[in-house]
């Protein structure tokens, strides 16, 4: 019994799409689908076809926009249901309009999240337990996805290899989000891989000991 993890980076931010599945059970989550051309979401699609998985979920670590390009699309492609924080909607609902004040014209469709989930909940992918780990800082409902059994996390925007997530965005705050790290992940175990919403994966061990922030 093993976990596989695969990393897509996606869209011009660029974004890590990872797409988690249970090996022998086949059951996957797909976590921030931000895909933006049919090269990418061909990728993805093929890989869960010949894996053959069974898309379970789809995991929104935050809601802002380069996180959510493709979340219209992958709801229609698999019938999904959809999970994240409930703090975030407001900035699901105006995706458009961030997009456009990064210079990215896009018209990123409103759609609905099926299921809400607050620090502590349990979703079950095959053995796995994935925990919800709320963040708050980066946006107001950053969610951090950590599967003990696995000892890996999906970080999203909240921790990145020598460096946190930007705090200066609508409901960012910088105290809360270093509060929020230093409390609930860095006293995770130190060899708990870290695979972030942009950039190289790292672990809480080496964040301990060579990020600046801390």
């Amino acid at each position: 019994m093993s976990i596989i993890v695969k990393k897509f980076p996606v869209n011009p931010f660029p974004v890590n799409c990872f797409i988690v599945a249970d090996e022998d059970t086949k059951q996957a989550a797909i976590i921030d689908p931000g895909y933006i051309n049919d090269n990418e979401r061909n990728l993805i699609s093929d890989y869960i076809q010949t894996n053959d998985l069974k898309l379970k979920y789809v995991l929104l670590t935050h809601m802002h926009f380069d996180h959510v390009l493709a979340l219209s699309d992958i709801k229609r492609m698999t019938g999904a249901p959809i999970y994240g924080a409930e703090e975030d909607l407001f900035l699901l609902k105006n995706a458009s309009s961030q997009a456009a004040s990064f210079g990215f014209k896009i018209d990123i469709e409103d759609t609905k999240v099926d299921h809400f989930l607050k620090d502590g909940d349990e979703l079950h992918l095959g053995e796995y337990n994935i925990v919800a780990i709320s963040v708050p800082g980066h946006s107001p409902g950053s969610i951090v996805y950590y599967i003990p059994k696995a000892g890996i996390m999906f970080a999203g925007d909240v921790l990145f290899r020598q460096s946190i997530g930007r705090t200066d965005l609508p409901g960012g705050d910088y105290n809360t989000l270093i509060n929020g790290i230093k409390s609930k992940l860095l006293t995770l175990p130190d060899d708990t891989i870290v695979y972030s919403g942009h950039g190289a994966e790292t672990t809480i061990g080496y964040e301990k000991k060579y990020n600046s922030f801390f």
